[in-house]
């Protein structure tokens, strides 16, 4: 592959899947946040239930992209920290479908509801709330993983000396992880972790010489 090409494919990977992670909790929190209509009202109509499609959507498209961009990561820094930056690797082989999973749990009531099931029966409210207790767990395990994966790659641009101040964000992206799972609020990393990917793209692009490890 073109040096260039692949110069390119870490930079619009973590742009891609940061702003996918973005707009998939955006609409998430259009649909259950607070200030929300209830769950069920959300999708008894077709407005709402396009609400949930994007996530859905989007939250797909952030994952897989996440897998490129820690393949691309881990041949950049792998002389640097072989080990760590496969644990990345493999955290991110391990993210993706679970995430997948639960999304598609949590599609399912979205597909019932437009088969024009009444959201109002107690059966519906069941699968609505065992969707939600799925979601939770897998999305518990989810947070957990990117906020470790952050933690080693900051561990690693730190050893190698160089991006000190992504490697302090990232830290402090961690501790902000463990605060928001004592605060039940862990779903709010995934809009800080977009905006640190997007950020790793942009100090690819601005410097990308720096990044090829020597």
């Amino acid at each position: 592959m073109p040096g260039q090409v692949r110069s390119l494919i870490g930079p619009a990977a973590f742009a891609g899947s940061g702003v996918a992670f973005v707009v998939a909790l955006a609409f998430l929190f259009a649909a259950e946040g607070p200030g929300s209509a209830d769950i069920l009202t959300t999708l008894g109509s077709e407005p709402g239930r396009q609400l949930f499609d994007v996530t859905v959507a989007s939250g797909i498209v952030a994952v897989v992209l996440y897998v490129v961009a820690a393949s691309w990561l881990f041949l950049e820094l792998r002389p640097i920290n072989e080990l760590a930056m496969l644990i990345v690797l493999a955290l991110s082989v391990v993210i993706a479908p679970t995430t997948i999973a639960f999304l598609a749990f949590q599609y399912v009531p979205v597909a019932v509801a437009q088969e024009h099931q009444s959201t109002t029966e107690p059966a519906f409210r069941q699968l609505v709330v065992s969707a939600h207790a799925f979601a939770d767990v897998g999305g518990w395990t989810v947070v957990a993983l990117l906020a470790l994966s952050v933690l080693i790659v900051s561990a690693v641009l730190w050893q190698a000396g160089r991006r000190s101040v992504l490697a302090l964000v990232g830290f402090v992206l961690f501790l902000i992880a463990l605060l928001l799972f004592i605060l039940d609020s862990s779903y709010l990393f995934l809009l800080l972790f977009g905006l640190w990917e997007i950020g790793m793209a942009a100090a690819l692009m601005i410097l990308p010489r720096e990044w090829r490890a020597t």
